[in-house]
């Protein structure tokens, strides 16, 4: 595929801008009523920065946050998203001269490794960067590796931030079925893979200037839903929609009801940042999200649940069995 120029990818971006979503349904957020979410912190004093999957065969939702500061990567379970258990800190992620956090998790039942994750790094040697594990069950991880991403960037561009970064897996994907949305520079790079290790460079997403996107969803083949953020210092999240995951329109910034920060001695009043989102089907979301208290120093994690009305099922198409 031919690369673009950054100078057209932001004109394209301003063009699609000017145009944007009339047409585009609203997602309704709810925030959680008892907001942060009571996470289990028994080796640490922090639950944020979390990656959620929901998992088909267990008929869970699965989450990985940390205890620390790119530290104490923990693992649990839930059926709701709210209540969580089965609390048990990762093997495997951890290291003792580099931190380790903030992963971006991949499931696929049918890989002799059904979990593949996409964490940030950190090290004195090489720098921040981005690495990879796998595991058999979520809680036990091996191959921990840092990623060779200098046939992912281009000309002029270094990975900026692996801290605020998402994988698509579709073997449907016209070219390799694993796509990265990680930020160079000031703009965000789509990366490709075959096997989820080796990347190369792709495009440029329209998604404006520093962004750090945390959560993606592919619904079908022509709706791709992003969520992120700019900065830490900066209570915000942003939506974003795509047709190809190539071409974005922001939709919202910041998102209507949970993507600002809370009032002031909330426990996201200085920051509202790193959602992760699932789709539940039938057009229910649920979103989780990390936030901070200055005066007391605290990172939580909130909860929210979404509507689009667009992809639920209307009740005439019901039928009673």
């Amino acid at each position: 595929m031919k690369k673009r120029t950054v100078l057209s990818e932001i004109a394209a971006f301003i063009l699609i801008t000017l145009f944007a979503c009339a047409s585009y349904s609203e997602i309704v957020w709810t925030d959680y009523s008892d907001n942060p979410l009571d996470m289990p912190m028994p080796n640490g004093d922090r639950s944020y920065m979390a990656n959620i999957i929901w998992n088909p065969d267990l008929q869970k939702y699965q989450i990985w946050y940390e205890q620390g500061s790119i530290d104490i990567v923990t693992y649990a379970e839930s059926q709701d998203g709210v209540t969580w258990s089965n609390v048990t800190l990762t093997e495997g992620v951890n290291m003792a001269d580099i931190q380790v956090g903030r992963g971006f998790i991949v499931y696929n039942a049918e890989w002799q490794y059904p979990y593949k994750a996409y964490w940030f790094g950190r090290s004195g040697d090489l720098g921040d960067h981005v690495r990879f594990t796998e595991s058999a069950d979520g809680i036990l991880w091996i191959n921990n590796q840092p990623l060779d991403m200098s046939d992912a960037t281009v000309e002029g561009q270094t990975i900026s931030s692996p801290d605020g970064h998402a994988v698509l897996y579709n073997p449907d994907f016209p070219e390799e079925p694993y796509r990265m949305y990680i930020k160079t520079g000031d703009l965000t790079s789509i990366m490709q893979s075959s096997d989820g290790v080796n990347w190369l460079w792709y495009d440029y997403a329209t998604i404006g200037e520093g962004f750090h996107i945390t959560a993606i969803l592919q619904l079908s083949e022509n709706d791709y839903r992003a969520w992120g953020f700019r900065v830490y210092n900066v209570a915000g999240i942003q939506y974003l929609r795509s047709t190809d995951g190539i071409l974005f329109d922001l939709i919202e910034d910041p998102v209507n009801e949970v993507g600002d920060a809370g009032p002031a001695g909330s426990w996201n009043s200085d920051r509202n940042y790193h959602p992760s989102v699932v789709y539940d089907g039938n057009g229910q979301f649920k979103m989780w999200r990390s936030g901070k208290n200055e005066a007391t120093g605290a990172y939580r994690m909130g909860f929210a649940t979404g509507i689009d009305s667009d992809l639920g099922t209307s009740i005439e198409n019901w039928e009673i069995h």
